[in-house]
């Protein structure tokens, strides 16, 4: 039985899909990846339906079999038979991550062109969803002694984010499965905004990209003005309480920062905190994939799946042609 709340879903998937296939025509994402394949699914099909996945928060299998079910989807689409769940998984582990990075960096669009204020954060998502008795066992059979529910049976994968803090749409990020510091996948993102001519009049970060270094680049690479705390060294003998400022730019910062209308400007820093809360409530803490480059283009697909909530939102679908 068809409700309401049903009709009101299906309307919305469907606009979603066609705004991510307007998106990735116009991208330079190609059609088919080679001329020698057998053209049964396209590259971008399969792209979009990795971001319905994680719109869907469904495993490759089960995700499958409810593709059925999706008459409207399967017609956007241009389907005719469903993909096997090792399909979308075999794609996942071979794509090119830089084509999902021009797929986020498009819905620059939906930003404003002057005065553009970008934030920039980290936020860590956990390797696995096992349960507590699955790692408590897990470390068991590997002959381990460890507290229950202490040791993870994986590590924890870290992103950082990029996104504009009106529209709330992520421009830029970065994936690793390691204790990269934050101020390093920060230059990472900055580059691809950089490589997808993409400028700003602000850049908001917290204290721990707040390395000389860095605010250099972000006016070399997106012309912006790097809001970013100082961090205060001892000066003098230990204990002595002097502290000062090392560096013209965190010199400058500091009176920067005390200027009212730049104040205000990164106090909006705090709506990158909330993008990261955005993504991991609505498609998960914990990526599932093991390999570096599947996560990556999980999270990344996540990206997308939010970006279009936030266009579809906010009702800006019309500025992409859709």
């Amino acid at each position: 039985m068809r409700t309401r709340k049903t009709v009101a879903e299906a309307d919305k998937l469907a606009r979603i899909i066609k705004l991510l296939l307007f998106i990735m025509e116009h991208s330079g994402v190609p059609e088919y990846s080679c001329e020698k394949s057998n053209h049964v699914y396209s590259f971008r099909q399969k792209i979009a339906l990795l971001v319905l996945r994680q719109e869907e928060r469904e495993s490759y299998d089960r995700f499958c079999r409810k593709m059925g079910s999706y008459s409207t989807v399967m017609e956007l689409l241009g389907l005719k038979i469903v993909p096997h769940p090792t399909t979308l998984s075999k794609f996942a582990k071979t794509l090119d991550p830089g084509h999902l990075e021009r797929v986020v960096a498009c819905f620059a669009v939906a930003v404003k062109d002057e005065g553009l204020v970008l934030a920039v954060d980290g936020t860590a998502f956990s390797n696995t969803a096992a349960s507590k008795h699955y790692v408590k066992r897990l470390a068991h059979f590997r002959g381990r002694k460890v507290a229950y529910g202490k040791k993870a049976a994986r590590g924890f994968v870290k992103a950082s984010f990029i996104g504009d803090t009106d529209t709330k749409v992520i421009l830029s990020l970065d994936v690793v499965m390691d204790h990269t510091h934050d101020s390093v996948m920060g230059k990472r993102a900055l580059k691809i905004l950089e490589e997808h001519g993409i400028k700003a009049a602000f850049l908001d970060a917290d204290k721990g990209h707040g390395w000389e270094e860095s605010r250099r680049l972000a006016g070399e690479r997106v012309g912006a003005v790097a809001l970013i705390p100082p961090r205060e060294t001892p000066e003098g003998r230990k204990g002595s309480g002097r502290r000062r400022t090392k560096g013209v730019n965190r010199c400058k910062m500091k009176w920067m920062l005390a200027v009212p209308k730049f104040a205000f400007i990164y106090a909006m820093r705090a709506i990158i905190e909330s993008i990261n809360s955005v993504v991991k409530r609505l498609f998960g803490d914990a990526a599932l994939c093991r390999l570096l480059a599947t996560v990556r283009t999980e999270i990344a697909c996540r990206v997308v799946a939010h970006n279009l909530e936030r266009v579809d939102k906010l009702g800006l679908g019309r500025l992409f042609g859709a």
